[in-house]
């Protein structure tokens, strides 16, 4: 089965506005768009927003927070992977398939919506 442009919509928010977080999510990524892609986001138009996605580039891109990208190329295999990203008050984490990836050093700020 094939799934393409498939979404879920929820009406509240799931990522809390303040303290520590973890977003895990599984997929399965054949081809990138070119363009600017969000997998998972929260967050509204012009404030910060939570994201995890890709750039044109095909590098990961993880929040407006985390400045410039981390250079890590999203997966393009065909296969499922299984991404987290996890803030603590103090740094952020980045994992795929439960492998530690990389740190930005600093705790991203929390989606305002």
């Amino acid at each position: 089965m094939k799934l393409a442009n498939d979404y879920v919509i929820v009406s509240n928010s799931i990522i809390p506005t303040s303290g520590d977080f973890s977003v895990s999510f599984c997929a399965n990524i054949e081809t990138l768009s070119n363009s600017y892609a969000e997998i998972v986001s929260q967050g509204q138009t012009s404030q910060s927003g939570f994201y995890i996605g890709y750039n044109p580039s095909g590098e990961i891109r993880i929040s407006d927070d985390w400045w410039p990208s981390p250079g890590i190329p999203f997966p393009v295999d065909g296969i499922w992977h299984y991404y987290s990203v996890v803030k603590t008050s103090s740094n952020t984490y980045f994992y795929i398939d439960g492998v530690f990836i990389i740190s930005a050093g600093f705790a991203i700020g929390n989606p305002t919506a």
